[in-house]
């Protein structure tokens, strides 16, 4: 049995549980919609724009507590993911990002659509990945999507160019993610970003968590009240924070 690349992709996030990836079809990533059709474990819902399919993702997230997905092609595809994948990382929600890129032969030569998406999303996920080896395609799906629970829930980045996809990825098995993470470093170019990151040696970037949200606070089991009796000790009675006024009905 061979299976391409992009078929790889589709079944990892069904055996994740997946079952709706949001975006817009594209021609990039035409083998992973493939890996889609006509299955009733995992479909694809069409938006008219890819900022709703982040914006979708990111809801979903939040009201099902599990990770959202969401897909677009390369260029003009992913900036218009951007705003939803910065809500998502600001709102601490678990996003699996996943991006077509150019042809790894048409890279840095100002091909059509062509940017650094790695770049474009460093900011604003825990972790930004291409994938350079079809052979990594579907350990790199589950590792991007387990990294999106990992710590402190946030959108994780995955990069797949169109002829890794194309490309035979799994021979004799269905795929599920087994390479070693040594392997995956050497094949694969990770740009780390955010708490949770690491170096290619294994060091975490940063050794702090980030500080406690109200809103985080209120998931994990904290009260309203614990930060507004906070802050007042901190500023006085009438510094309360925003969040903690709106949700206590208190306005005024």
């Amino acid at each position: 049995m061979q299976t391409t690349a992009g078929h790889a992709v589709a079944e990892v996030l069904a055996q994740l549980g997946v079952r709706k990836v949001t975006g817009v079809v594209g021609s990039c990533m035409l083998e992973v919609f493939d890996g889609m059709y006509g299955r009733d474990d995992i479909g694809f819902l069409s938006t008219r724009h890819e900022q709703a399919a982040a914006l979708m993702a990111d809801g979903y997230a939040r009201v099902a507590g599990r990770p959202g997905v969401c897909i677009a092609t390369n260029g003009p595809g992913a900036t218009n993911l951007l705003t939803g994948v910065a809500n998502a990382f600001h709102a601490q929600s678990p996003v699996l990002v996943i991006t077509g890129a150019p042809m790894m032969k048409d890279m840095f030569r100002d091909s059509s659509q062509e940017i650094d998406q790695q770049a474009l999303f460093r900011p604003v996920v825990k972790w930004s990945v291409q994938v350079r080896k079809p052979e990594l395609a579907a350990a790199m799906t589950r590792e991007a999507y387990e990294r999106t629970t990992a710590g402190i829930p946030g959108p994780v980045h995955l990069d797949l160019p169109r002829d890794v996809l194309k490309r035979a990825g799994l021979r004799g098995r269905r795929p599920q993610g087994g390479q070693s993470r040594g392997a995956r470093r050497r094949l694969c170019r990770s740009h780390p970003a955010g708490p949770d990151a690491t170096r290619a040696g294994g060091r975490p970037v940063h050794s702090r968590r980030l500080p406690r949200t109200p809103a985080q606070g209120d998931r994990e089991g904290g009260t309203v009240a614990a930060s507004v009796s906070l802050s007042r000790r901190a500023h006085g009675p009438h510094q309360e924070p925003l969040i903690a006024t709106l949700r206590s009905g208190r306005t005024g």
